[in-house]
């Protein structure tokens, strides 16, 4: 009776320490699947076109053109103003930033940041377009 219950009891601590050794080794395995995470990168130019069909804004930079997607959960800005992608459209001309993330050569926008408009700017196109009296 005794050997059983001896057999009995080392099987049982075997399989308990087993089972806690398995799970530490599932717990690691678990973070080591996880992707790490992405850098954000910035770059400024001016707004060539936004293609909203592809979602695709387009600036030129001073290394040339750059393409960027845009998805529905990236951040739009007109200033201090949230926009909507389909108003890029119209931004053509005006300086941007936007930060990004590139996956498998793909550039897609977190967030675009367009330089709103300064009253000067537009305080100045009225004086010059408005014919003078003689």
């Amino acid at each position: 009776m005794r050997l059983m219950f001896r057999t009995l009891a080392t099987a049982v601590a075997v399989v308990a320490l087993s089972g806690a050794a398995f799970a530490g080794q599932a717990k690691s395995a678990a973070k080591s699947t996880k992707a790490p995470k992405a850098t954000v990168i910035t770059t400024t130019g001016t707004i060539s076109k936004f293609d909203s069909a592809s979602n695709t804004l387009t600036l030129t930079t001073s290394k040339g053109d750059a393409s960027f997607t845009v998805d529905a959960s990236a951040s739009i800005m007109e200033g201090s103003k949230k926009v909507m992608a389909s108003d890029l459209a119209g931004q053509t001309g005006h300086r941007a930033t936007v930060h990004y993330t590139e996956s498998n050569g793909q550039k897609m926008a977190q967030s675009v940041t367009v330089a709103a408009a300064s009253k000067s700017a537009s305080t100045s196109t009225k004086k010059a377009s408005t014919p003078k009296k003689s």
